[in-house]
């Protein structure tokens, strides 16, 4: 159940269902070519064969992790284990906020603190900052803006699921990290700009929208 607030911000009321009832048997039946792109959410995470499933993964996939509000439920050593498997994470700034603070003790999400957790597990991260846009963070280097793109926001509903489908998009096709995160960006501010969930675009709709965001500029 998603609750939309004055603020154009969503609360969720959620209960657990079928994305967490994984067993070896299901998951031996996932297609995995070469070079696979795995999205896991923490949702999901919650199910101990998938957690293992994951773990179990090879180098040439790639674990593109959405932790989400369930984070703050995730054992501390299997968060690490992941972590040690070198996956890309999307993390808005509770999320950020949360990870820092379970793994460094700190309690503020900054993107110095991203930089740090980027360089210590030797990860990649696209932070998430709402109407100031996300940052792509990468071992011992500096941090990469990538705006956000102007709308007026009718709801916040999917807007971080819209922005994983549209990296990932652009990551499958063989955008850089830069290149599918503005993607991500401009996916989900079209989702944002429409009321409800079902709002993501064709390839039609996403290129009018960047052509204006061009013209807008």
């Amino acid at each position: 159940l998603a609750l939309v607030e004055a603020s154009k911000e969503r609360t969720f009321i959620t209960i657990e269902g079928c994305e967490q009832h994984w067993t070896d048997e299901l998951l031996a039946q996932i297609p995995l070519p070469e070079e696979a792109i795995i999205y896991v959410s923490g949702y999901e995470l919650a199910s101990e064969a998938l957690r293992q499933w994951i773990l179990a993964q090879t180098e040439d996939k790639m674990l593109f992790v959405d932790f989400g509000p369930r984070l703050c439920d995730l054992d501390i050593h299997f968060i690490q284990a992941l972590l040690r498997k070198r996956p890309l994470l999307t993390l808005n700034r509770d999320e950020l906020s949360v990870l820092c603070a379970r793994l460094y003790d700190l309690d503020s999400a900054t993107l110095d603190a991203a930089s740090r957790l980027a360089s210590d597990w030797h990860i990649r991260a696209i932070c998430r900052f709402d109407k100031d846009g996300a940052w792509v963070v990468e071992p011992d280097a500096a941090p990469q803006h990538i705006p956000a793109c102007r709308v007026k926001v009718h709801d916040t509903i999917a807007a971080g699921d819209s922005h994983c489908a549209g990296t990932i998009a652009g990551l499958a096709c063989g955008m850089d990290l830069q290149q599918a995160t503005r993607l991500g960006n401009e996916v989900a501010a079209i989702v944002v700009s429409q009321p409800g969930s079902d709002g993501a675009p064709g390839r039609k709709a996403l290129r009018q929208f960047q052509i204006q965001q061009q013209n807008s500029r």
